[in-house]
């Protein structure tokens, strides 16, 4: 017996198909490069929320007071003589 014979007699495999992209929401089917379900609007991609601006914004600021407060402490150790 030889490789050969037993490599010949196998079914070739063949490719295999990409599945049908379809929505999540409505079961519309979708295009490879589509974000968006033209039946119902619904999102392919992740929306991510934006970010919180309200910490960085918090920290500026406790900053800029601690700066503040440090120049007022130097300015009056300065004048009192």
């Amino acid at each position: 017996m030889s490789l050969t014979s037993d490599a010949r007699s196998a079914d070739p495999v063949a490719p295999e198909q990409p599945a049908a992209v379809r929505c999540d929401r409505c079961g519309a089917s979708l295009a490879d490069d589509q974000e968006w379900c033209f039946q119902c609007g619904a999102a392919r991609t992740v929306l991510h929320s934006p970010p919180d601006w309200r910490l960085p914004v918090a920290v500026i600021v406790a900053v800029v007071l601690l700066v503040l407060a440090a120049f007022a402490i130097a300015l009056i150790n300065l004048a009192g003589g």
